[in-house]
Formats: structure tokens, C-alpha cells, sequence
């Protein structure tokens, strides 16, 4: 995300600190012990009455299952469906095999990082439509006049803030 020209000279060292505290945090965590889809998101899941079939997997490695469902939950972030669909993801999730505590207690460096790399994510790529929407000012800043890509207030970062009626981004204290 460092080299999107669209990142003002204000937001720009708030990422950048943002990114350090989350990969400090991250490299202090236990190691990635799972193998994940890496873009597990609706456009990647294909339903055919009963048969489910997951497609794409360019982005698969090594992580944790936290980061696999962070990616899953990332867009929920602002509309009203985050706290429903942290909800069944771990229901679901839990009906197969427990939830590891501790990367649930690391949901909000999981978001952050995500965002980050979504943020990264249209450079190099200017002529694909979905990737200008991810740019500062042409997508996430645009949902209203209350919300904003990057920030921070009382030394705590956040990425993208909701309108004060939205609970669901709220900026990350342990970032």
C-alpha cells in the first residue's frame, strides 16, 4: 500500500505505524500452522442447491484459521451483518472443531493486516474496475462523509471508521 499515490501525506504514517504494530504483533504470535484459501469471500463460493464448491486459490499458504476468517468478515465491516457473521462463522466453525482462542483475541490485528493488504492490493493493477474501488477517496471513504480509510485519534489507528450508528469498526486498541 506504500507506493498507492492516492494514500495522502497524512494517512500515509498512520499505515505505516499501523502496519509495524500489526507485523510486530504477528511475528511474536505462534507460527502460521494452517493451510487456508487466503480469499475465502462470497465471490469465491459457488452453491448449487445442496453441493457448495470454493474456487480460486491463488491466494492459499500458510497462516492461521483467525486470518482465514478475517478475510472472510473483512467486508461485513460496514453494514450491519459483522457481528452476525463473526457469530456463525464460529458456530459453524466450532461444530466441526474448537476455535483457537488465542487467534480470536488477535481479531483485531488480523482485520488490520487485512485491510492493509487490501489497501496493496490495486497497485500495479489500475485497469480493473474493482481494484479502483478500493483506492482512498473512490471506495471505502465514499460510504458517507463520517467515515475515513485511515486515521488515528488518541495514538490509536484505525483503518476504516463507520459513521458513529455502526459499532462494527471501531478503532483497535491493541494496535
Amino acid at each position: 500500500f506504500w507506493e498507492l499515490a492516492a494514500i495522502s501525506e497524512e494517512q500515509m504514517p498512520i499505515l505505516l505505524a499501523a502496519r509495524d504494530r500489526v507485523r510486530e504483533r504477528l511475528r511474536r504470535f505462534r507460527p502460521a500452522d494452517v493451510l487456508i484459501h487466503g480469499d475465502l469471500v462470497p465471490d469465491n463460493i459457488l452453491v448449487d442447491c445442496t453441493t457448495t464448491r470454493v474456487i480460486d486459490f491463488d491466494d492459499f499458504g500458510w497462516s492461521w484459521i483467525g486470518f482465514e476468517m478475517t478475510t472472510s468478515l473483512f467486508p461485513l465491516q460496514v453494514s450491519d451483518s459483522f457481528d452476525a457473521g463473526l457469530a456463525g462463522y464460529l458456530e459453524g466453525y466450532r461444530a466441526v472443531r474448537p476455535f483457537p482462542a488465542d487467534e480470536l483475541e488477535l481479531l483485531p490485528e488480523m482485520l488490520m493486516a487485512r485491510g492493509l493488504s487490501y489497501l496493496g492490493w490495486p497497485v500495479g493493477r489500475p485497469e480493473i474496475e474493482s481494484a479502483r474501488n478500493l483506492i482512498p477517496g473512490k471506495g471505502l471513504a465514499q460510504y458517507s462523509d463520517e467515515r475515513a480509510v485511515a486515521g488515528e485519534e488518541d495514538g490509536v489507528c484505525w483503518l476504516v471508521r463507520c459513521a458513529p450508528k455502526s459499532r462494527h469498526i471501531q478503532p483497535h486498541q491493541s494496535l
